[in-house]
């Protein structure tokens, strides 16, 4: 396999020196180690160092020919004949760089190094770091979303009306369709292994402030654009998949996935359980999670989706919800104590410090620093 940007690696060395002992924010400390990344506005990259992609899926590392490209997904493949292009013009989606180019290991919003890649199942998936590569060959399956159905393909129309009468349930139990619909922003201020401030101005813009030993690691994402912020650096520009990748941290959050619940994507289906509590399979973005509520009010009890650990393996995240309190005529839960295959799961679990709604929100808030630049 061909080597990795010099850069990059020399990036992640010096970063994760600063991080040490704050592995949980894996998605943030490898958000800016590479350099060649297809950001907004910037021109498509070539990846997989002009290796052919059509035949790399086979096992064959073959130049491309600079004269026969396809775009997509902000990277330009180059193929080495008509055919290998044609092919992958048909089956795009089987070809090109999977994951939107996030790193197969740590997910969410790890970027992948555009030439640090592997093939596995036929598929082409970028990495991080080399040590994320080493340990996604050593156990692909360790690391990969098992695929499946839309839940509004799985689920039958008695499912659907179930669920979506469990999710106005939940809803009233919060506070009632009225209090939401009012709602203008949220503001969730949290304690734990990492400290975060949740900023949500209604309906999409959204900021996730996080305190380390290095200062406070700033990810924005709102419909016009996104970016990240690493003490001492200038901000970095999302790319579209990254400021997805951030609106999907968000809906981990019990409360703000019901936010949700009027986006065209969202779907609820009822699920048959036999622990004595009322579950719903919600999906939104295309991100599913199962809701538990109590029977009696309607109260969040739990949430469990698939989620990774420390290492970046994926298994079931469960994470339990208690100590509710009223806040201006919402209850909400102000405890979280989550598990990750029965184990405890330090980085999902918190102690909320606080929570405010319709404040009014510092100005520019949602804007990059106003001290240096996008790279």
């Amino acid at each position: 396999m061909r080597g990795a940007s010099r850069f990059g690696r020399r990036f992640s060395l010096s970063l994760r020196g600063a991080l040490r002992g704050a592995s949980h924010f894996g998605w943030l400390f490898l958000l800016l180690a590479c350099s060649g990344y297809p950001l907004a506005g910037q021109e498509p990259i070539e990846p997989l160092e002009g290796l052919d992609p059509v035949l790399l899926t086979e096992g064959k590392e073959v130049d491309g020919d600079p004269a026969l490209t396809v775009t997509r997904g902000g990277f330009r493949y180059s193929f080495a004949s008509a055919e290998t292009c044609a092919r992958f013009e048909a089956e795009p989606t089987r070809y090109e760089i999977q994951l939107e180019g996030f790193c197969a290991r740590m997910g969410g919003l790890t970027r992948g190094n555009p030439d640090l890649f592997a093939v596995h199942a036929g598929r082409i998936y970028l990495f991080g770091s080399a040590g994320c590569r080493t340990r996604f060959q050593a156990a692909p399956e360790r690391y990969l979303e098992p695929p499946r159905a839309p839940l509004a393909e799985r689920a039958g129309a008695t499912q659907l009306a179930a669920g979506r009468r469990l999710i106005d349930k939940a809803v009233a139990a919060l506070g009632g369709e009225g209090r939401l619909a009012r709602l203008t922003t949220v503001r969730i201020e949290t304690a734990g292994t990492a400290p975060t401030v949740w900023t949500v101005r209604l309906p999409h813009s959204l900021r996730r402030e996080t305190s380390l030993s290095i200062g406070p690691l700033i990810a924005v994402a709102t419909p016009e654009r996104g970016f990240a912020h690493i003490p001492g650096r200038a901000f970095e520009t999302f790319s579209a998949a990254q400021r997805r990748a951030l609106e999907l941290e968000a809906l981990r959050d019990p409360f703000l996935l019901l936010l949700s619940r009027h986006d065209p994507s969202f779907v609820a289906a009822r699920v048959e359980d036999a622990t004595g509590t009322e579950e719903v399979e919600v999906e939104s973005l295309g991100q599913a999670a199962t809701l538990a509520l109590e029977p009696d009010t309607g109260r969040l009890l739990s949430l469990r989706y698939l989620g990774r650990n420390d290492e970046g393996e994926m298994g079931l995240v469960v994470e339990n919800f208690s100590d509710f309190r009223t806040v201006d005529g919402l209850s909400l839960p102000f405890t979280r104590q989550a598990t990750w295959n029965g184990a405890p799961l330090p980085q999902r679990s918190a102690t909320v410090r606080a929570i405010e709604l319709d404040a009014e929100l510092a100005a520019g808030v949602f804007n990059p620093p106003a001290t240096g630049s996008g790279s």
